[in-house]
Order: structure tokens, then C-alpha cells, then sequence
């Protein structure tokens, strides 16, 4: 298939269970291991992921990994006992005495560490602050950077003194609000997270963490003069407010851990997209739903705030009627279809709309984008369409029939449209009914749709569906990475396996005079397919037909082409024939 520029894309996100790190790996020098493989397969626990912390630095105390399990009795199994004798660095916190391999996510919102050069030695840092969310505290976490660690063949590691976060507020700041008040660090003087025993040797209440670099992210901090009731001197402030540099931090521990990351200049992006409309259209006065609709099915960008304002429009109404219509041009090289609606429940507002979309180009997909287009309406409201295309009455009618099951949508024409229609009536749970009109019967209203969907032959700005959001199309054929292909999957793909098997048979060396003229478009292939298939009897079963059975209808056809002037055309010697 990728010969040919094509490959299947799915709309849901493969989210396999698990991890990369078996824990039975970890288990193997035991003398209980076939044991602890037993029990590990009763727990449906294998990967190392399931049993440590989300930032991959603690092992998960035996408490917290029952409650993930479905099977909790009994106490702690001689595995979990192993493991903390053997691949534990601190028994007080159940630090991992060895780095998995993190996870580099190019986040631009934020500004990491500087990594330094792999050596045997330990680097000393001054004036560096860190900050990350740590899912064990379900806090944040800050620190003065004092060490980095970069050995051979290992990931950096930063060793901090560990600051917690003043939640109380100085009495010098009360006249301000909440979110002007800025924010104080003070010593931490032990936690759960706290590695005092083995840094330095130290037996002061400093707290130290070490932590992988990459993980972290760098704040702006000053020293302040000012004091706290129960803090000890010194007290430092951040630059940025506590709650701006907990979102950074949560989005960034998000972005690491999930298995589908999203690129955070996409996030940017959008709320930049979305600022943007809000300087044409109040976003706040539309419903949700079909801003989220309009915002995530319907492409290009520049479409948008036409629907927006639409669906503004009609926020007001429960029962709605539409005339639709589309209008196909195969005038040039590309054919066009255009598309229009108009809104006749209360003439007066003038709420009319055309478009233009192409690819797979048929006039029931004008039609039926016309349709689609139209169902900007607010959610639970009952809808009239009145349409010409008996074909899409027919198609509609049947979508939610128990027969048509999803292997038989897929393979009606323009699927994903239907798809798309079913998913918004069924999020906006509306009422939509279907009615026929006859075409080009001099009703005023259908002519009008009529004239839109001709002017809208003329936009530029081509129509597309985003259908990876719509999770009853689970999954959908791309060309080139660009067109979907819009048909029944299982006839594209017969269509390209039958023309690579005709390929196979014209290389043949007995068939280089037929692939001469085919390469010199000599033949004229699709009328010799319909002669191949021609039947001159009613029926393939019939008494007549018997006749000819010791040669084929197919062999005769095949002789009297061969001798035809159709296939002889041009050439000069059929002495190979």
C-alpha cells in the first residue's frame, strides 16, 4: 500500500498497557522467580511502569499499587520484598537505585537545565532554581540546585535543597488579591522525598532530593528580607506567581508522561487561534458544543468564524427549517462542487450560506454537505431540511436502521460524511427529518438554495471534514497523506491489487505485443472490459447458455477482439498473435 502513497490512519489512539520494562527482568537472580512470575500473572502486573512512580524515580508503596490491582488479598507478596532489597537506593522513600530512560519533550513554554558534559565528576552549582510536580506529593516541588551529575553512559542528575511553598500570606500584602500576592520559599527541614542520608553525610534537618534533570524546569528566585511566623530565615521569592508556575509545571509533567504528546506549540497555537476570533465574534455567546464542533470538524481555519456567527445567530430558535442544495462543475481539469443552504423559519434575518469543497466529486456530496453545513443549530432542536437528492433522504432514513451495521456504512460512498452527520445529531441530540422537493420545479425557496450553491462554486476556500475526531470512524484510507479516500475500503484496495495483477500479466514474454500497444494507448481498456463481460443471453444460467459451454462466452469474446479492428489498430504485424 505505501507503493501507491496510501495508509490507514485511525481515529482513536493505540494505548497499549504496560511499559517497555518486564518486571520479571529484575527477578531473575532469585531463587523464587518462577513464583514470583506466578504471582506477578494473578495480579495482571508485568511492567516495571505499573509498580513505580509516573516520573519513573520511586518504587509505589505496596499499598498504593493494591489499589490498582483487582486482585488485593493477602499481604505483600516475597516479589515486592525482593525488589526492595535489591533495586532500591533508600528504604525511607523507596528511591530506584538505577534511571530509566526519560523521555525528551521539546517544551518551548518552559527552560530546562543546561546539560553538561558526560564526565566522572560532580559539578557544583550556585544561584540555579528548579521546580516540578511531583505526582507522589501531589505538589509542587522547588530547589536550589547544589550538584549535577552527568556520568558516562547516564542520564544528568540535579541534587537540590528542597523549599516548600508559604501558603500564608505576609501581612504587609493583605490589601492585595490573592493573585497579586507573590510567592515565598522557605527550607524544607525533612519530608517523605528527603535523601539527607546519603548526600554529604549530612546530618543537619536540610532536606536534599536528586531528581533527573529533564524533568525539571527553571523559576526565578530572590532573596527576600522579609519573615514568617514558624519559617526559618532565609525566605526567598519567585518571580512568577505560585499558580502560573504550577499550570507550567503540571502541563510539562503531562506532556512527558502521556503516551500520545501533544507538541505544546500546538497548544500555543490555539490559544493564539483563539484570541484571534475573539476579536470578530463573542465566543462566549455560542454553546460549547458547537463551538467545539465547528472548531474541530470544519477546516480550513478561515471558515470558522462564517459558522461561528451562524450558530450565534440561531442560538435563539428550537424548531428550524432549512432549503439545501448542491451543484456539481466538471468543467475544468478538477471538478468543483459548491454547495448552499437557506433559512426559512424567519426569512427576515437573511441567514443564508455557500461553499465550495472537491475531491471525490459527485453531486449527492454536494448535497450532502449542504446538509452538514446546515446543522449549526443549538443542541436538542427539532430541524426540517428540505432537499431535492433523493439519495441522501434515502441514505439518512437508514443510518440508524439495526441492519446497517458499521461494516455496511463503510462501504457506502461518502461514509465519513454520514459519519460526521450521525456524530453531531447525536452530541446536539437534535431532531432532523428529511423532506423531497422536486428539483428545478420553480419553487422560490429551492431555487434560491439552488443559486447559492452555484455562487458558491466560486470560493476558494475548499471545504474539508477533520474526521480523526469523530470516534465512530474508527478508521479511514489517505492518499498521499492528504485525500481520504471516500469509498468502500475493501473495492480501493481490490481496484489496486487487480491493476498490479494486470501489470504481473502483461510483463509476460509472450504478451509483449499487447503491452506495446497498451504502452502506446493503442487499446482502449475500459471499453475491452465491457466486452470481456458481455453477455448477449438474459441470464448466465439459461438453456441457451449451456450451448456454449465447451467455449465460454468470455473465449469467444476474447478471439473476436483479438481479430477486431479495435485491437489491430495501427499496428503492423500481429504475427505474435
Amino acid at each position: 500500500m505505501h507503493n501507491y502513497k496510501l495508509e490507514f490512519k485511525f481515529s482513536f489512539k493505540f494505548n497499549p498497557k504496560g511499559g517497555t520494562y518486564p518486571i520479571s527482568s529484575y527477578l531473575i537472580r532469585s531463587n523464587q522467580f518462577f513464583n514470583f512470575v506466578k504471582s506477578l500473572k494473578n495480579k495482571e502486573l508485568f511492567y516495571l511502569k505499573q509498580i513505580i512512580t509516573a516520573d519513573g524515580l520511586f518504587l509505589k508503596s505496596w499499598k498504593d499499587i493494591k489499589g490498582t490491582i483487582s486482585n488485593k488479598r493477602g499481604r505483600p507478596p516475597g516479589w515486592y520484598k525482593y525488589l526492595q532489597d535489591n533495586i532500591i537506593l533508600n528504604q525511607n522513600n523507596l528511591r530506584l537505585n538505577f534511571d530509566l530512560p526519560p523521555t525528551n519533550i521539546q517544551n518551548p513554554l518552559i527552560t530546562r537545565p543546561k546539560i553538561i558534559p558526560q564526565s566522572s565528576n560532580i559539578t557544583r552549582i550556585k544561584n540555579v532554581w528548579i521546580a516540578y510536580w511531583c505526582p507522589r506529593t501531589k505538589n509542587i516541588i522547588f530547589g536550589r540546585v547544589i550538584e549535577k551529575n552527568h556520568f558516562y553512559n547516564h542520564h544528568q542528575t540535579i541534587t537540590f535543597e528542597h523549599f516548600t511553598h508559604i501558603p500564608d500570606s505576609h501581612h504587609s500584602h493583605n490589601h492585595l488579591t490573592p493573585r497579586s500576592r507573590p510567592t515565598y520559599l522557605s527550607k524544607c527541614t525533612g519530608c517523605i522525598l528527603s535523601e539527607h542520608n546519603i548526600h554529604y553525610n549530612n546530618t543537619s534537618k536540610t532536606c536534599y532530593i536528586t531528581s533527573l534533570s529533564n524533568s525539571t524546569m527553571i523559576v526565578q528566585v530572590s532573596k527576600s528580607n522579609l519573615t514568617f511566623p514558624n519559617h526559618k530565615k532565609p525566605i526567598y521569592k519567585c518571580v512568577k506567581h505560585f499558580t502560573t508556575i504550577q499550570q507550567h509545571a503540571i502541563i510539562d509533567f503531562n506532556l512527558r508522561n502521556s503516551r500520545s504528546t501533544i507538541d505544546p506549540t500546538i497548544q500555543s497555537n490555539f490559544i493564539t487561534y483563539r484570541s484571534q476570533l475573539e476579536q470578530h465574534i463573542d465566543l462566549n455567546s455560542i454553546n460549547s458544543l458547537n463551538k467545539n464542533l465547528i472548531l474541530q470538524l470544519i477546516s480550513p481555519n478561515p471558515l470558522h468564524i462564517s459558522l461561528l456567527k451562524i450558530s450565534s445567530l440561531l442560538s435563539s430558535y428550537t424548531n428550524l427549517e432549512f432549503y439545501t442544495d448542491g451543484s456539481l462543475q466538471r468543467d475544468d481539469d478538477i471538478p468543483i462542487m459548491g454547495y448552499g443552504w437557506i433559512f426559512t423559519t424567519n426569512l427576515i434575518e437573511d441567514i443564508k450560506y455557500s461553499g465550495s469543497c472537491k475531491n471525490w466529486p459527485s453531486s449527492s456530496k454536494a448535497e450532502l454537505i449542504a446538509i452538514l453545513t446546515a446543522l449549526v443549530c443549538p443542541p436538542q432542536s427539532s430541524i426540517e431540511i428540505y432537499t431535492d437528492s433523493a439519495t441522501c433522504i434515502f441514505t439518512f432514513n437508514a443510518l440508524y436502521s439495526p441492519k446497517l451495521t458499521a461494516r455496511r456504512l463503510q462501504k457506502i460512498n461518502n461514509c465519513a460524511i454520514w459519519n460526521t452527520i450521525k456524530f453531531i445529531i447525536n452530541t446536539l441530540k437534535l431532531k432532523v427529518s428529511l423532506f423531497k422537493v422536486k428539483a428545478h420545479s420553480g419553487h422560490p425557496l429551492n431555487d434560491a438554495a439552488d443559486l447559492l450553491a452555484k455562487q458558491g462554486l466560486t470560493s476558494k476556500e475548499y471545504l474539508n471534514i477533520n474526521i480523526q475526531h469523530i470516534n465512530t470512524q474508527s478508521c479511514h484510507l489517505k492518499f498521499n497523506d492528504d485525500i481520504i479516500i471516500d469509498r468502500s475500503i475493501r473495492k480501493t484496495t481490490k481496484r489496486i491489487i487487480n491493476f498490479q495483477y494486470f501489470e504481473r500479466h502483461l510483463a509476460h514474454c509472450n504478451l509483449d505485443k499487447i503491452k506495446e500497444y497498451a504502452l502506446n494507448t493503442v487499446i482502449d481498456w475500459e471499453f475491452s472490459q465491457l466486452w470481456f463481460k458481455y453477455n448477449p443471453f438474459m441470464k448466465p444460467t439459461s438453456e441457451k447458455y449451456t450451448k456454449h459451454r465447451p467455449t465460454t462466452t468470455s473465449g469467444i469474446a476474447q478471439k473476436c477482439f483479438l481479430s477486431s479492428p479495435l485491437f489491430l489498430q495501427n499496428s503492423t504485424t500481429n504475427s505474435k498473435l
